[in-house]
């Protein structure tokens, strides 16, 4: 039945489109999509700029690497395995 109503100029008005990067959403659509992704992001703690149709997420730094050169095994795993190795 849509069809038949589009075709013959029935039923409801067609929404206002949306803008290039958001075919085929409604105006409207492409706003809710940018608010849900503008909330997340914020909700994140994520730094970003928007730009028209796209999103740049700013990359944290990434930690600085471990410089210990001791066991990351728990002692007493690690004093345990040694004993269970020497027992051999």
């Amino acid at each position: 039945m849509g069809f038949l109503k589009r075709v013959l100029g029935g039923g409801e008005p067609s929404p206002e489109p949306g803008p290039d990067w958001a075919a085929p959403m409604s105006a409207e659509e492409a706003t809710r999509l940018v608010e849900a992704v503008d909330d997340d992001l914020t909700r994140r703690g994520v730094s970003f700029a928007r730009g028209e149709g796209f999103v740049r997420v700013e990359r944290p730094e990434p930690p600085a690497p471990r410089t210990s050169t001791g066991s990351r095994i728990w002692p007493s795993c690690a004093t345990s395995w040694a004993a269970r190795r020497g027992s051999r």
